[in-house]
């Protein structure tokens, strides 16, 4: 006979068939029977007493090479193979399955952590992949617009002034309403010499990011449409926040939670969160901290002068950028219509930013130049000369950055130097300032 494993009841009890095995009162009755003894069984597992002894029936599963098969039964006789239906699934978790869950929280030796591969970026030295990333700023500064920017130079794999791009398929959340969004896309492609971008799809109404309901219909959506995207752009917090308090950080988190979701929904997905600044900007994004906690990079676009300035206010696998000044440029549609679209400062919509050649000495860029000289002419390792400097890790690297755009230090096998002035640079001097500016795009 074949090797048959049983379990009867509630299901839980596996091995030989039990005697005591009661009927689970939630499960039916097969056609044909009719009466249920009074009080027979609980999930539990409990016989009662009016069925202690054999025989008796109830449901019984049965394991076997083809599959789980589950009959109404006395567990002491044999198997009813012919009338036995389909087999039954096993929603038991696999062997597989068990071991990644299990991997997930396997403790990483420093060994380990050492060998994770590096940030991936979607936009170079911005944008990172498979993270939470806020653009906020004042109403009506032009957020929409670089966010848009950004969207649709990712779903083309165009360069973001200078920044490589990662193409991939981009969802936007516009919440505003399509008609605006139409013209700012128009006017993008215009500007762009293109007539389409297939990779960018559009939601022109709100989606309640904390409602687990909603979120699910919304990626029902997006796979209907064959879409895995590699950026969602939800425009704008406030609109697909829902009824919630964004002071509080519970609903703050029941949104961030939502977000973390669409990620795993959609492995490797970013999601970008545009939102508005507080009363005083200078304190930051809206609402709750607890949003800015969980982010992975921070943005803040302000008014400055006659244009915009782009501050990089975190970026927490890597280094900030510079600030980069951008200018919001008209450009006329078909009917009389107009648009803008996002430019940076100081030329075209493609331009790279100019590298500093001479900027003005700061006396935090000349402190770091005498530490690094005080550290003699062999060079120093970046953790040695960060020591030596006695600035905080932001300050420390924003200037470094300066000194090395401006020519004025150069990194060679980990090593910093600084560069002595002389009639002009080497040709290896030259090729190593090169590169590092070609590695900083």
């Amino acid at each position: 006979m074949e090797s048959i494993q049983y379990s009867c009841g509630s299901g839980k009890d596996k091995g030989s068939p039990q005697p005591n095995c009661a009927l689970p009162a939630s499960l039916p009755l097969p056609v044909g029977h009719t009466d249920r003894p009074a009080g027979a069984g609980n999930m539990q597992g409990e016989a009662h007493p009016a069925i202690a002894q054999p025989p008796f029936s109830t449901w019984i599963t049965i394991e076997t090479k083809d599959g789980r098969f589950r009959y109404w039964g006395d567990p002491d006789d044999e198997p009813p193979w012919d009338e036995l239906e389909a087999p039954v699934p096993d929603t038991r978790p696999s062997q597989q399955q068990s071991r990644k869950q299990r991997d997930r929280f396997k403790p990483l030796t420093l060994g380990e952590i050492a060998e994770l591969p590096p940030p991936e970026w979607l936009i170079a030295g911005l944008v990172p992949e498979d993270g939470l990333v806020v653009l906020y700023g004042e109403p009506s500064v032009g957020k929409s617009f670089v966010a848009l920017d950004w969207g649709l130079s990712v779903a083309e794999g165009i360069p973001w002034l200078g920044h490589d791009v990662r193409q991939g398929k981009v969802v936007y959340i516009y919440a505003e309403g399509a008609r605006g969004l139409r013209r700012r896309s128009d006017a993008w492609l215009k500007a762009h010499d293109r007539v389409d971008a297939p990779c960018f799809r559009a939601v022109p109404i709100a989606v309640t990011i904390p409602d687990p309901g909603e979120r699910s219909e919304f990626v029902k959506a997006v796979r209907s449409a064959s879409k895995h995207p590699q950026l969602i752009i939800i425009d704008t917090l406030a609109r697909n926040f829902g009824a919630g308090n964004e002071s509080l950080a519970q609903d703050m988190n029941g949104f961030v939670k939502g977000c973390d979701d669409l990620r795993a929904e959609f492995p490797g997905a970013t999601v970008l969160v545009v939102h508005h600044s507080g009363k005083d900007q200078r304190k930051g994004a809206r609402g709750s901290l607890a949003l800015q906690g969980a982010t992975d990079a921070v943005f803040a676009l302000t008014r400055s002068g006659g244009g915009l300035s782009l501050a990089n206010e975190k970026q927490k696998d890597g280094e900030e950028a510079l600030p980069i000044s951008l200018r919001l440029v008209q450009i006329s549609l078909p009917g009389g219509a107009t648009s803008c679209v996002v430019q940076s400062a100081k030329a075209g919509p493609h331009a790279a930013r100019e590298p500093h050649e001479d900027p003005r000495p700061r006396e935090t860029d000349k402190g770091l130049l005498k530490a690094l000289t005080t550290l003699g002419p062999d060079g120093a390792r970046l953790a040695e000369w960060r020591e030596a400097a006695g600035r905080a890790n932001d300050t420390f690297y924003k200037s470094r950055d300066r000194l090395m755009e401006a020519g004025k230090v150069r990194c060679e096998n980990g090593n910093y130097f600084v560069v002595e002035t002389s009639p002009g640079p080497g040709p290896e001097e030259v090729q190593n300032r090169s590169s590092w500016m070609k590695s900083r795009k």
